[in-house]
């Protein structure tokens, strides 16, 4: 029986260059990628998984994220990357060729905490470039990589204490804001604008929708992509927040502070849809074989994702249910632009955005057949309101999939929150990124940063939403059995969801999952996994 290594070297030699942008290539690759990150095949170098990892981020049919950690240490590898690596000119050099790690950087978040250090080391080294004059167009990939890397972790690098790094910065800066007011007075120089952009948001200056007088066309082609989600896609979300509709006001001062989180930042700046292909009733059906949908079998189902952030749920249940009828709403404007112009890019027409207080949803006067609401009602004011409001608006014999925080799986998260208020911080991104720094470097945070880290620790909205979050409530299984039943709402199952392989690692053996006494006595598996109980609920048509 061939082994992961030879399965790779087998799928090379079986297969031509053609093949590699097929769907079976794709899915074969990404199948022995995982294998070999179970093997731990990825933390020594292999030239033949570098190649099968060349191919699958050299199209955009896998979900590269999920394997993002071992191409950044197969880059690590090949370089001999770390830390304290000498960056000279012909390392650049190299990288710039890279197809790999280019794409690394464009299509995932590094969740690499060494290959951060190295990142952070090289944007310091191409601005050294630029100030010796030695930067030149021969850079934009890099640039534009780099840049891109950037703006999907929201700008989380932390800045050196170099005072050189930063008047240059700061100078280059000015020198754009000048040229911008003037409103198209010449060319924009391209390699500055990606230097800024590996430092700030080029959005966070009114002076910047003045990029707005230059068309798309105007830049270089081969960063033109680049441009258009730095620059542009923030224009045309502009566009959409005056176009979305209003059902209700936001009054209440909780879910004020919420949106004023959500609006600063939309959570979370996801890059590509990771479709399961499954319908909500085969969801059910997978945890409750027994239980039979009156109504999703219906082809105009009505489906309500509240809270739905940046879109990423609602769009997956478009595409897998295209005949239904979606509402998804937010409290934030600034989400559902991301949303409406994802489920624009997704060509899914079956959603309507909505904003609005979920507390208030009887306000659209509609039924619903389905409610999607996870990782919600924790963040309300009072989330047996809002459960009861969901009911309200739920069709009898029509199922909701919730999700709540475990209190035992939030504990260390409880820790930190305790720690962020002792030092009075707030949630701005440098007292955010002061108290990351604190996590990663200092002796006496290591135990506790080992429990938080996480996808959530590599983006600016997902390390605020981790534990700076302005509001949150845990629970364990007897409050939530004790919440389900004050809405006289019926259990149906939970959803193990990461933790399937934890509980019971035969994954052909039946996991039960529609028994409270079964999981609480599994309760002490969600201990710092940060994950949420998400549970199948029906109401009954009595």
């Amino acid at each position: 029986m061939m082994n992961t290594k030879e399965k790779i070297q087998r799928l090379l030699q079986s297969s031509n260059h053609q093949d590699h942008a097929t769907a079976e290539f794709q899915k074969i690759g990404y199948q022995l990628v995982q294998e070999a990150i179970k093997t731990e095949l990825t933390l020594s170098a292999s030239p033949h998984l570098y190649e099968i990892l060349e191919r699958l981020f050299s199209h955009n049919i896998i979900q590269h994220q999920n394997i993002a950690l071992a191409a950044s240490h197969q880059v690590k590898f090949k370089y001999n990357i770390s830390h304290n690596s000498c960056i000279d000119h012909n390392l650049t050099v190299l990288l710039t060729q890279d197809i790999l790690f280019l794409a690394l950087l464009k299509k995932t978040i590094n969740v690499d905490r060494e290959f951060e250090l190295f990142l952070i080391d090289l944007r310091e080294y191409l601005l050294l470039r630029y100030q010796q004059k030695k930067l030149t167009s021969s850079s934009l990939a890099l640039l534009s990589a780099m840049a891109e890397q950037c703006f999907n972790n929201e700008h989380i690098f932390k800045q050196k204490q170099n005072k050189n790094e930063q008047q240059a910065i700061n100078a280059i800066n000015q020198l754009f804001i000048k040229q911008l007011s003037q409103h198209n007075s010449g060319p924009i120089n391209e390699i500055e604008l990606l230097l800024l952009s590996l430092y700030l948001p080029l959005t966070q200056n009114p002076a910047y929708d003045n990029l707005a007088d230059y068309p798309i066309s105007h830049f270089t082609y081969s960063i033109q992509a680049t441009i258009q989600r730095l620059v542009f896609n923030y224009f045309d979300e502009k566009k959409i927040k005056k176009q979305i509709q209003t059902f209700s006001p936001i009054v209440c001062a909780t879910s004020a502070e919420v949106q004023r989180q959500y609006e600063e930042h939309p959570y979370p700046r996801w890059i590509k849809l990771d479709l399961n292909e499954h319908t909500v009733e085969q969801d059910i059906q997978a945890i409750n074989s027994t239980w039979k949908s009156p109504f999703l079998n219906n082809k105009s189902a009505q489906i309500l994702v509240p809270g739905c952030g940046t879109g990423q749920q609602p769009l997956k249940l478009a595409a897998n249910n295209p005949e239904a009828e979606i509402i998804a709403i937010d409290l934030s404007k600034s989400s559902l632009a991301y949303a409406q112009r994802m489920a624009k890019q997704y060509k899914l027409s079956n959603i309507q955005f909505l904003q609005g207080d979920l507390q208030d949803i009887s306000r659209l006067n509609k039924k619903f057949h389905h409610i999607d609401c996870v990782g919600v009602l924790h963040h309300m004011q009072n989330p047996s309101i809002g459960l009861k409001a969901l009911e309200e608006v739920l069709l009898p014999g029509g199922t909701m999939f919730l999700g709540l925080y475990s209190k035992v799986a939030r504990f260390p998260i409880q820790i930190a929150r305790q720690k962020i208020k002792s030092l009075n911080l707030k949630a701005t991104p440098s007292e955010m990124n002061f108290f990351r720094q604190q996590l990663l470097n200092l002796p006496e945070y290591q135990t506790l940063y080992k429990a938080l880290i996480s996808y959530d620790f590599y983006t600016l909205s997902c390390f605020r939403d981790l534990i700076f979050h302005s509001c949150e409530h845990t629970y364990t299984l007897s409050e939530i059995n004790s919440l389900i039943k004050q809405c006289k709402l019926q259990f149906l199952g939970f959803d193990p969801g990461p933790l399937r392989e934890k509980l019971d690692p035969n994954p052909l053996a039946p996991l039960e999952t529609n028994s409270y006494e079964h999981w609480t006595k599994l309760e002490s598996s969600y201990t710092g996994t940060k994950l949420l109980f998400k549970f199948w609920l029906h109401k009954s048509t009595i």
